[in-house]
């Protein structure tokens, strides 16, 4: 269990979504969030994505990326293109912490499986609105309203297995190559 990381007594996770760092805040963990830089995300797999966002944030530094599978396939920006998706379709709500320690990357992992369907006039954070958690009968976004949301978050599943110390996997800092592919718009 990680008790102690760099300077710091407790774990921060830094975000530039005001909603994600309120929603890690409200998880009673020993995790706290708070405002960070908005990292530009190499244009590659998720496991790129954190590893690249860890290293740029530096040193003692935890980051996150959220993906969202469709039927397989990672979705960027669900919202602008929830009319291509098929109604119904199987999806996986991804959430990756990853921690730069000055050594390695370690990567955290927090999945939960559901189902993607199409609302109308949805308003809410993300894909909140579009998402059901397997358990469920109601939108993320509907199980948010009523409080309920942290039973079925990705988020906090990372979470635990960060406070826990139990990385999906690590890589070692010097390994990892400069990248030199394109970035996600």
């Amino acid at each position: 269990m990680i008790t102690r990381f760099g300077d710091y007594n407790e774990l921060t996770i830094l975000s530039s979504n005001e909603k994600k760092i309120r929603e890690y805040n409200r998880f009673g963990l020993n995790v706290k969030a708070e405002k960070g830089l908005d990292l530009p995300e190499v244009d590659g797999d998720i496991n790129d994505v954190i590893i690249y966002k860890s290293l740029m944030a530096g040193t003692n530094k935890i980051v996150e990326d959220t993906v969202l599978e469709v039927d397989g396939v990672e979705v960027i920006d669900i919202r602008w293109k929830i009319n291509q998706m098929n109604k119904n379709a199987s999806a996986r709500w991804i959430v990756s912490l990853g921690l730069n320690d000055g050594e390695y990357i370690k990567v955290y992992r927090g999945i939960i499986k559901g189902q993607l369907v199409k609302t109308e006039n949805a308003a809410g954070f993300g894909f909140d609105e579009y998402f059901i958690p397997e358990g469920s009968n109601q939108t993320l976004g509907e199980l948010d309203k009523k409080g309920l949301k942290d039973n079925f978050s990705a988020r906090k599943i990372a979470c635990q297995k960060l406070i826990e110390d139990k990385p999906l996997f690590k890589k070692k800092i010097s390994e990892i190559p400069e990248w030199t592919g394109s970035y996600q718009h």
